[in-house]
């Protein structure tokens, strides 16, 4: 079973967008939403597993998502101290 996060797009080169996503900053291709016939722009929010932008979400819907692991990552990190 995958996990998708949400993750904002930063910046864009070719096929390849810079995302942050609770806070950290990775690199995921945009190959399967572009085969797809899907176009993104920075600002934009997508779902992102494996290293692909797999889905792109409605900002509402990406923040709330955002804030949600937060606090799930946070409530494990306090459980575990």
């Amino acid at each position: 079973m995958c996990f998708a996060e949400p993750a904002r797009i930063e910046a864009i080169d070719g096929d390849i967008a810079r995302v942050v996503s609770g806070g950290d900053r990775s690199e995921v291709s945009l190959c399967v939403l572009r085969a797809g016939g899907t176009d993104v722009m920075p600002g934009d929010w997508v779902l992102a597993s494996l290293g692909l932008a797999l889905e792109v979400i409605d900002s509402s819907t990406g923040c709330s998502l955002d804030a949600e692991l937060a606090g799930m990552r946070s409530a494990t990190s306090e459980t575990a101290n």
